[in-house]
């Protein structure tokens, strides 16, 4: 982001990946920083998740989500409020 003319005079520092933070159950958090301008960290952030998400989908990787799968026994009647 930090050479694309469109967004290069709001990013000072391009971002970065840190350090892992965190797995779960379906996914893993990643530290990423970078300076951008005052009341730009939002536009800049935004934008930089946009990017990753069409990065994956380029790669071909999915955004892990959590299914629910409901059983209900023989004779359960289910009612409408």
């Amino acid at each position: 982001m930090a050479s694309d003319p469109e967004w290069a005079e709001r990013v000072i520092e391009a971002p970065g990946a840190v350090r892992v933070e965190a797995f779960g159950e379906v996914g893993m958090s990643i530290k990423v920083l970078g300076k951008v301008r005052a009341g730009e960290q939002w536009a800049v952030t935004g934008e930089l998740r946009r990017r990753l998400l069409a990065a994956f989908a380029e790669a071909g990787i999915g955004l892990p989500s959590r299914s629910v799968v409901v059983e209900h026994a023989e004779g359960f009647a289910s009612r409408a409020p």
